[in-house]
């Protein structure tokens, strides 16, 4: 009975194709269960090395701060309503506890360019039970003390008729631009505006800005907001990290050896530099004829290709032996990311 289980495991091993050690990253990837576990793969092996353990988060926030340094993770516990975040500090192995929202509400979150602060604004609340707690929270990440602005003062929208904002820091560091959507009253009914100030980081103050949200354009330009000056459009850092909720229908490797494309919407294809082709992935198509596959990155400079299906979740391949595997189901992890 021993052997043929022996030699049933044995058949399955050979018929997925799996190999850790073919498919097991070189770099490290840092992930967010969905079980609510921080945790890494990578150096080599597929066993997960687990960093910190927490409830599931119901809408969960993950962003790693320029320097890569800190991972910022947590997100909204279900059965409480708040929005709990940690700071890990990858550099000491050491997390911390950062923040917590009232019941129902939502906070912006962005690390500055130097990655030494850690900025929130939380005005966003559908229930408004704590006003005098919302404003700019901004944390020194080295010290963990935190500094609190309560909303601005010389604002036409009410803060308790806030339906949303946007948080951005200048590309030097020396200012927060803030832009914020809500109701007036206008004559008959409220209408809905846009707002948008900068908040000094030397000064510690707020002012009036301008700015513009494209979407309101006709053309439509873009869906993100632009702060302007007299001289047009400013500056504005953006903390571009690759993730893997992000995805592509096609995507060179590093190392210019291979090509990952999707042909027809489902078709997972991978060309060598010298012309030879291989099908590494074909899919269903949804009811609605929208791509069920993509991809999400070369990993070790091209030795292995990362995607996405609909089905299987997050896989892994190999171009050089042609070995694939899962390597995330999609209700196993949240969100993962890689230097």
């Amino acid at each position: 009975m021993k052997l043929k289980t022996l030699i049933t495991a044995l058949m399955l091993w050979v018929s997925t194709g799996f190999s850790e050690t073919a498919l097991a990253p070189k770099q490290t990837i840092y992930c967010q269960g969905r079980d609510g576990a921080l945790f890494t793969i990578g150096n080599g092996s597929l066993d997960r090395k687990i960093l910190s353990n927490h409830t599931p988060f119901y809408i969960p926030t993950f962003k790693v701060s320029p320097d890569f340094r800190y991972i910022l993770h947590g997100g909204t516990i279900k059965a409480i309503g708040c929005q709990k975040l940690f700071l890990y500090d990858l550099q000491t192995g050491k997390e911390h506890f950062v923040f917590e929202t009232p019941k129902y509400d939502l906070v912006e979150e962005e690390f500055s360019p130097d990655g030494k602060t850690l900025a929130l604004m939380n005005v966003s609340s559908p229930h408004r039970q704590a006003l005098e707690n919302e404003g700019l929270f901004l944390i020194d990440l080295q010290t963990l003390e935190k500094s609190f602005f309560p909303y601005p003062d010389n604002t036409k929208i009410p803060q308790n008729d806030v339906t949303g904002s946007e948080m951005k820091w200048s590309k030097d560091g020396s200012s927060i631009y803030l832009a914020f959507n809500g109701h007036v009253k206008g004559l008959i009914k409220k209408q809905h505006i846009r707002e948008y100030h900068r908040f000094d980081i030397s000064e510690k103050k707020f002012y009036k800005a301008n700015g513009f949200y494209g979407g309101d354009l006709k053309p439509q330009k873009n869906c993100g907001y632009v702060f302007t000056d007299q001289n047009g459009s400013i500056p504005v850092h953006n903390n571009h990290r690759p993730l893997s909720r992000s995805g592509s229908h096609k995507i060179i490797s590093p190392n210019g050896k291979w090509t990952a494309e999707v042909k027809n919407r489902r078709t997972l294809v991978v060309s060598e530099k010298n012309g030879s082709k291989r099908t590494v992935e074909t899919t269903d198509r949804c009811a609605c004829g929208a791509c069920t596959i993509s991809i999400t990155a070369w990993w070790d400079d091209g030795e292995l290709l990362i995607y996405r299906t609909d089905k299987l979740g997050y896989c892994i391949y190999n171009p050089i032996s042609e070995e694939k595997n899962v390597l995330f189901e999609m209700q196993d992890v949240e969100v993962f990311t890689w230097q």
